[in-house]
């Protein structure tokens, strides 16, 4: 029995592998997505590797739209953004919170979640001062140089 691998299914959301050796009986079960290591005492760890690159990647992407909300309100100018890239990046955060929450996974769906308001946020800036600076081109008198007698 020892030196075997052993696999069985018993849902379809849930897999376990029990593999023996002459020392241990190690068994690795992975469940909704989530891998336990779980040792002879019974004891849990999560593999803490590719939990702290999955966060470390949703906390990159979820950062990533910072500097250029930084510079909409400090320019308040939006001529450089491409709305219609910001409206899919916002389809494509909304569809990755759902598989977060399909998956009931809460790191994506928070790093996500936190993505799609500041995306959100700079959207609706963007859609402001764009307005606010045609109205402004638009505006009688607007280019015209104002002489003083």
């Amino acid at each position: 029995m020892c030196g075997q691998t052993f696999v069985s299914f018993p849902d379809s959301s849930h897999m376990k592998v029990i593999r023996c050796t002459k020392e241990r009986i190690f068994q690795l079960t992975a469940a909704k997505g989530h891998r336990i290591f779980t040792s002879p005492k019974g004891k849990q760890m999560f593999d803490s590797h590719t939990e702290i690159v999955g966060l470390a990647a949703g906390i990159c992407t979820s950062i990533s739209l910072l500097p250029q909300l930084f510079k909409l309100l400090k320019h308040k100018k939006a001529d450089d953004i491409s709305l219609f890239y910001l409206i899919i990046l916002f389809i494509g955060l909304g569809l990755w919170i759902w598989y977060g929450f399909l998956r009931q996974d809460i790191p994506i769906v928070a790093t996500n979640g936190f993505s799609l308001v500041i995306n959100g946020i700079v959207i609706v800036l963007g859609i402001r001062y764009k307005r606010a600076h045609k109205e402004k081109r638009s505006a009688p008198g607007a280019g015209t140089p104002v002489e003083f007698e």
